[in-house]
């Protein structure tokens, strides 16, 4: 092998060693990586408050639940699904201003 074919070899070889190791050496904000690991959690707490919510009405309606029980449960879980949805939002807000 010429050093002409041993400089295109090499030159190929960085090329592929930075496209690979590009995501390890993106710099991210702090900001960045709080949406990237925040927002998922967030989403994940809004199903489950969701499907609670769903939950409960099927239990209400089958009788399973107490009408007063039915009425505490219920404002509670709408007041932690509304607190993940201002997160949510102020997320979102800090996020599109970045």
């Amino acid at each position: 092998m010429n050093s002409g074919s041993i400089s295109i070899i090499l030159a190929i070889f960085l090329l592929v060693a930075l496209y690979i190791s590009q995501p390890f050496l993106r710099v991210g904000t702090s900001k960045d990586r709080k949406y990237e690991s925040e927002y998922p959690r967030l989403m994940a707490e809004r199903e489950r408050i969701l499907d609670a919510i769903e939950e409960l009405n099927i239990d209400c309606e089958l009788g399973k639940i107490a009408e007063e029980d039915y009425q505490r449960q219920k404002q509670l879980l709408l007041k932690q699904g509304a607190e993940v949805l201002r997160h949510l939002d102020k997320l979102e807000q800090n996020e599109n201003t970045s």
